[in-house]
């Protein structure tokens, strides 16, 4: 395995953790107030938390890999506000959800957005890029596809697909 590829995996690892602990900690919290009362705007504040952590693990992914690849550091900054989800929106698709709903909305969602962090901060450092897709059947057939570095490489809601950039 090439150390970008290691890199990607790792990108992925965390991500997905990132992923199960917003979703276990808005399900704790879902448990607590039965979905009621101030669930909502704690548990947009939490995934809101999430996004932000997403797109600093895409940065830190993105600069290591160039970085490897050149031999010189490189710094990643792809924080940009249209990252961030809307929290009164946020907070409306979790209002009145069950519990299960609003725990998927929980997971989906840093992964998202550290997707989109990658969608926006690849194309200024490489052209394209190869997707390393996860282990779920829609996405593994789609490994190895070289695509553009803007491409969205999700395939379906909570994708933790990534592109490895090729530099």
């Amino acid at each position: 395995m090439q150390a970008s590829e290691r890199l990607a995996d790792g990108y992925r690892q965390d991500t997905d953790t990132l992923a199960a602990e917003t979703s276990e900690a808005v399900g704790t919290w879902w448990d607590r107030t039965e979905g009621l009362g101030p669930f909502a705007p704690v548990a947009a504040a939490a995934v809101a938390q999430a996004n932000r952590r997403a797109v600093g693990l895409a940065d830190r992914y993105l600069a290591d890999v160039l970085t490897l690849a050149r031999g010189e550091a490189v710094t990643v900054f792809a924080t940009d506000a249209g990252l961030y989800v809307d929290g009164r929106l946020l907070r409306r698709s979790l209002s009145d959800q069950p519990r299960h709903i609003a725990t998927v909305v929980a997971r989906n969602e840093p992964l998202d957005a550290g997707r989109a962090a990658l969608r926006r901060s690849m194309p200024r450092h490489v052209a394209r890029g190869v997707r390393q897709g996860g282990t779920c059947p829609i996405c593994s057939p789609k490994n190895g596809t070289i695509v553009p570095a803007d491409a969205d490489v999700s395939s379906h809601k909570g994708c933790a697909c990534v592109v490895v950039p090729i530099v």
